[in-house]
């Protein structure tokens, strides 16, 4: 009875959304427009979309765009897995514990704020998503949270709040607590490596699988889409959709960037990926390093691309500045060789902030690369910050996007905040 159920809403979803084109270019609805394979089982209904139209996708969409992106970008992101891997009809992998006989499936939403994803009208679930079941999203919040939003906002539908970095939940669970899908939202993951290490290891030991949305520009993948995709696959992820572009974006016209916002991009990983595969990646030989020595060879291998980043600016005409943009690669490649090495708590900023420091001591002749930067760390004061303490129980509520004894921020929020849209 209960299949007859789920074939018959399929069959009505499919009539439905048969005609309607996908909003990313290149498919539609259960049709491969390209080649004109049959249909695949439709997972959510695209019809009767508030925004109908692709132009409001397409251009500055703020504030509007906050309560549909996330929802959006959710089902959009599930049917692409479909597509790619198979995943979705039963919401597992084809047998796996998380399969429901009833269709019910459970989400886990990481990383989440009050301003983005408790915006959103996640109502939108239970409406388009192609089960009769029950929907559950854990929610999980790793600063202090209190919301009268969580809890049942649909019969079908339940927002489930956590307080807490993910990883010491113990999820993913197996069996009925094992989520069908994960999902971490604009996390700025390369800029807050030390803080997701230990929750994007757990996601890829648990084989659940999991996407991750960036901000960029939205012509091109810009800023955090450059680097998340290949954080992941340092730590050692097999990436099954490789970073591609979002239909469903929440846009702002930035007055350097051009237009640019969130949910841009997105790109999707499970499992691990062969160990030879990582030590490729990584540049290392085999056997892997320990974790503690894996952490500190990506961790120096991302500052190094922050400090290249930084070269290719000064190499550009408006800023020309050759013999610093030399000094700056000469830097990284010391950092990723591991000639220097620099304390784990410092940002990126605080890491260009040494460029800068020891190339005036180096360009005076004082002495050479390795030893000014030995010097500078030695005499650095001691960090005074209790967020320095990455594993201390006094700071179990860090938030995981938030950064350590620094003054980095994140753009898209520093942004959206300035121009008062969120």
């Amino acid at each position: 009875m209960r299949n007859r159920r789920r074939r018959a809403a399929a069959a009505r979803l499919l009539a439905t959304a048969f005609a309607m084109c996908h909003l990313a270019a290149g498919s539609c609805n259960g049709i491969d427009a390209s080649n004109g394979t049959e249909p695949s089982p439709v997972l959510w209904d695209h019809s009767d979309l508030s925004t109908e139209s692709s132009a409001f996708w397409s251009n500055e969409n703020v504030p509007q765009a906050f309560s549909l992106s996330f929802p959006l970008t959710l089902l959009f992101t599930l049917e692409q897995l479909h597509r790619q891997t198979g995943w979705g009809w039963g919401w597992g992998w084809g047998g796996d514990a998380s399969d429901s006989d009833d269709g019910s499936v459970t989400f886990d939403i990481i990383g989440a704020t009050r301003s983005d994803e408790m915006r959103s009208a996640w109502e939108a679930l239970p409406r388009r998503l192609a089960t009769d079941g029950h929907i559950t999203l854990n929610v999980f919040f790793s600063e202090p949270f209190h919301d009268t939003t969580c809890g049942n906002r649909h019969p079908r539908l339940s927002l489930r709040c956590h307080q807490g970095l993910y990883h010491r939940f113990n999820r993913p669970g197996k069996g009925k607590d094992r989520p069908s899908a994960a999902f971490i939202f604009n996390a700025n993951i390369h800029r807050h490596f030390d803080q997701w290490e230990p929750t994007l290891n757990a996601l890829i030991d648990s084989d659940v699988p999991t996407v991750v949305t960036t901000y960029s520009k939205r012509s091109e993948c810009t800023h955090d889409c450059q680097r998340v995709e290949r954080v992941i696959e340092y730590l050692g992820a097999h990436v099954i959709i490789s970073t591609s572009q979002s239909p469903f974006p929440i846009l702002a016209a930035h007055p350097e960037y051009g237009l640019i916002g969130k949910n841009t991009q997105y790109m999707a990983f499970r499992g691990r990926a062969h160990p030879t595969v990582q030590t490729y990646r990584l540049g290392v030989s085999s056997p892997l390093p320990s974790p503690t020595a894996l952490f500190d060879t990506i961790l120096a291998k991302l500052r190094a691309d922050e400090l290249r980043e930084l070269a290719r600016q000064f190499e550009m005409i408006d800023i020309q500045d050759d013999h610093f943009a030399a000094f700056v690669y000469q830097m990284a490649d010391a950092l990723d060789s591991g000639q220097v090495s620099l304390p784990s708590y410092l940002s990126y900023e605080n890491v260009k902030r040494i460029a800068f420091d020891v190339y005036r001591a180096a360009a005076r002749g004082l002495i050479g690369l390795p030893a000014a930067v030995d010097d500078y760390v030695a005499n650095m004061p001691a960090p005074t910050s209790p967020a320095v303490q990455t594993d201390n129980d006094n700071v179990v509520l860090l938030p995981e996007s938030d950064f350590l004894g620094s003054d980095e921020v994140d753009l898209m929020d520093d942004f959206f905040w300035a121009s008062g849209i969120i």
